[in-house]
């Protein structure tokens, strides 16, 4: 009677051993796979920021050098600049 007692406790046992091991298995499964994904998704967001930021940034930088090469025609242009007189009013 005793072993008996015995291999139901040990197939009692092994049945909870084993639905503990399949559902660590599956939160491990589930963890794995939304790290990838947030993983992903925030990469891709990184890099669209990143671009518009550069867009962003490269027309301010080419709208600064429209102004300055303008001022500077417009002082190469002047009489004045080129004898380096100042201007009598």
């Amino acid at each position: 009677m005793e072993k008996r007692g015995f291999f139901k406790r040990s197939i009692t046992s092994k049945f909870i051993v084993s639905v503990l091991l399949i559902i660590v298995v599956m939160i491990t499964a589930m963890i794995l796979l939304t790290s990838i994904l947030l993983t992903r998704t925030f990469d891709s967001n990184i890099k669209y920021e990143t671009e518009d930021s550069a867009t962003f940034l490269s027309h301010n930088v080419r709208t600064f050098m429209n102004g300055a090469f303008q001022i500077s025609s417009e002082v190469a242009a002047n009489s004045d600049i080129r004898s380096m007189e100042e201007e009598q009013s």
